[in-house]
């Protein structure tokens, strides 16, 4: 019985060690249960469970990564050994340039986001712009040899990497033009030069108006140093200067310096002539309206006439209201005209005062010329009152003047009694102290009419009270 007994007490000894064995885990110390990948069908194929995070384990999928299959990170079994550093499972392709951070310019969604690249970029010598956004990296970054910097030491001078656009652009050699491109290019594209960018020298030509549009190879003939453009209007737009017809350039010996004239705008339309105001100033009144072969009718321009007469002489003579040619008036228009159309509302401003100033009455209603210059000449007007108002002197009655002899002590000259500012000659003024006594008339003769003395039309020559009628019989017989 001992045998049995002794070979049964060894079975429940070994019976434990043989109930604690299990198989090892090939992913080394991992917690997660084998239910979350493996299934009771067999290891194989494995499923993922839905609820497994894998960023509790410290590496989120986003991204790129979600979609990565387990074995193109943890290439052995063994989970926990795996890195979570970039250069663990991507090519350093910088060689260590730009450090170990790839997500400083990269994204998980794909290494060829260049949205980081680009924002990346703008902290550098050198910021994406324009066409240099589609631009891959390795034009500019060209690959060199171990130990080369490929992407920290790149120039950022644009002939670095455009020198071929350069030499193979027309004029920019032998123009010695500058190899910074930017001054006349921009970085949308090359072939669409912008005038240097605003830094094309004003002189000889300034490129603005109809110049801000054009091309370069405009002005800038194909096979010529630019320094060789033309430094004149005319030398680019002499055709146009030959061909004009309205009016004629060349007949009217005008000078090639079309900014003269013309504006620097499409046609050379609105053509506006600083005209000299001597003789003709062009502004004023009806000159204003005229066009310039209204003037110029033969060339050259220099030969234009220079006085009014020039140009209006058949006015002058044709005029009738009054005569011109037969008043013997002279052919200074300005003199009585102003610069008006038709020569309205003349004004002959310089009417002598001797023999008769244009005040008063002679102003009114008003006067024209042809009032006392009845005839020709002009200068046979007569000089006196009289000369014009005779009749208005002989039909006078209250008094009579030529009964009255007036005519010989006021010496024809109306004005010692009556003033041209009175309408009809009404209310003489007489200066009776200067003609008739060297004695004021005082009191009680203050406010007596001419024919309360001077009562026959014979009497107004006395030269004595005493042989007035008034006071005979005070004097004696």
């Amino acid at each position: 019985m001992r045998g049995p007994f002794v070979l049964g007490l060894a079975l429940l000894a070994v019976a434990p060690l043989y109930a604690q064995q299990s198989t090892p885990s090939p992913h080394g110390d991992l917690t997660t249960g084998c239910g979350v990948c493996h299934s009771a069908n067999g290891w194989t194929p494995v499923r993922i469970a839905r609820s497994f995070d894998h960023s509790r384990l410290g590496f989120a999928l986003d991204g790129a990564h979600g979609a990565a299959s387990c074995r193109a990170c943890h290439r052995t079994l063994d989970f926990k050994g795996v890195r979570s550093e970039c250069v663990a499972c991507h090519t350093d392709k910088h060689r260590g340039e730009l450090g170990a951070n790839c997500a400083r310019c990269h994204t998980a969604r794909s290494f060829l986001d260049r949205e980081k690249v680009t924002g990346a970029h703008r902290l550098t010598r050198f910021p994406l712009e324009g066409g240099h956004l589609a631009v891959d990296c390795s034009a500019c970054h060209a690959p060199g040899g171990q130990g080369s910097l490929q992407f920290v030491a790149t120039p950022i001078e644009c002939v670095s990497c455009h020198r071929s656009n350069y030499d193979a652009a027309p004029n920019h050699v032998a123009g010695n033009f500058p190899t910074a491109c930017a001054g006349c290019h921009s970085q949308v594209a090359w072939n669409r030069a912008t005038g240097m960018n605003g830094g094309h020298p004003s002189s000889p030509i300034a490129l603005t108006g109809v110049h801000a549009g054009s091309q370069c190879t405009d002005c800038h003939l194909a096979g010529q140093p630019y320094a060789a453009v033309q430094q004149t209007c005319d030398g680019c737009h002499h055709t146009d200067f030959v061909g004009t017809r309205e009016p004629d350039h060349v007949a009217a010996a005008f000078p090639p310096t079309c900014t003269s004239c013309h504006g620097l705008v499409a046609g050379w339309a609105g053509a506006t002539y600083v005209h000299a105001t001597s003789p003709i100033d062009p502004k004023q009144g009806a000159h204003g309206a005229v066009t310039c072969a209204q003037c110029h009718t033969t060339a050259p321009y220099s030969s234009v006439p220079a006085t009014c007469d020039g140009c209006h002489h058949a006015d002058y003579v044709t005029t009738t209201n009054p005569s011109h040619t037969a008043a013997g008036i002279g052919t200074s228009c300005g003199d009585c005209h102003q610069v008006a159309a038709g020569w309205t509302g003349a004004t002959y401003s310089s009417h002598p005062s001797v023999p008769l100033a244009l005040s008063g009455q002679h102003a009114i209603p008003p006067r024209v010329c042809t009032d006392c210059h009845t005839t020709p000449s002009y200068a046979s007007v007569p000089a006196t009152c009289d000369g014009c108002h005779h009749s208005t002197y002989v039909g006078v009655t209250d008094p009579n003047h030529t009964a009255a002899g007036m005519a010989a002590f006021a010496a024809a000259n109306c004005s010692n009694c009556h003033s041209p500012t009175r309408a009809d000659w009404t209310r003489p003024t007489w200066t009776h102290m200067t003609i008739v006594n060297p004695r004021p008339v005082r009191l009680p003769h203050e406010g007596a009419s001419c024919a309360d003395c001077h009562q026959t039309a014979t009497n107004y020559t006395m030269t004595s009270c005493a042989k007035s009628g008034c006071h005979r019989n005070a004097n004696g017989p």
